[in-house]
């Protein structure tokens, strides 16, 4: 297996994104990267090829400041490494692993940081020889493969209740192209939290971007 490391895009763009699809990983397609840039951030992609067939892969985030790069230049990875089925994974990551060491030490960043968004602890980058920051955003989340008997059999009895109570009254759902709604939410939900929410502006994005590439839809 060959790795390639390139910038700003992948080799193939469509081969790219259909792995992503492929494992249900949205964070790591190229269009998501629109959201990197919101940060000013740059991608790196990180590219495991078999016999010409991209068989895994990783995006990495480069953040730094103009002025001062070396003392501010943070390295990333947000959302897990893909891996195309019926592929040896623990092979992949491994080679992904040693691949994002060489950069490691070629950008030297002040901080590496690794984000786990879908919760798949053996699909993250780890680096021995290098101090990693690990977060893990405790997405919820549902396949909506299941049958809908299987996903209500699944959800809290707390929360069965409350849908039922909502069918009773009759309650409406309504599709939506305004962030608003959910950056109010959220404003709401946070404000008897210690805890800040999300940047409002990356929520718009974030929604705007899915709208746009038809990946989510708000109601």
């Amino acid at each position: 297996m060959e790795v390639i490391v390139s910038y700003n895009n992948p080799r193939n763009i469509d081969e790219w994104n259909a792995l992503c699809k492929e494992c249900g990983n949205f964070v790591q397609t190229t269009m998501y990267s629109e959201i990197s840039a919101f940060y000013g951030g740059k991608s790196i992609y990180i590219q495991v090829v078999d016999v010409d067939i991209l068989v895994g892969a990783v995006k990495l985030n480069l953040n730094e400041s103009r002025r001062l790069s070396f003392l501010s230049r943070r390295l990333g990875q947000f959302g897990e490494i893909v891996v195309a089925a019926g592929r040896d994974s623990l092979a992949i990551v491994e080679r992904i692993n040693s691949a994002v060491e060489d950069l490691i030490q070629k950008l030297k960043p002040c901080v590496f940081t690794v984000n786990s968004f879908y919760g798949s602890k053996t699909l993250l980058c780890s680096i021995n020889k290098y101090k990693c920051r690990v977060v893990d955003y405790g997405l919820a989340y549902l396949d909506l493969k299941n049958s809908e008997e299987e996903l209500f059999k699944n959800i809290d009895r707390n929360h069965r209740r409350s849908i039922r109570k909502a069918e009773e009254a009759n309650l409406e759902f309504l599709v939506s192209h305004d962030p608003q709604y959910v950056i109010d939410m959220l404003k709401e939900t946070y404000s008897s939290q210690d805890k800040t929410g999300p940047n409002p502006r990356y929520v718009e994005t974030s929604i705007k971007l899915g709208e746009k590439y038809g990946v989510s839809l708000l109601v």
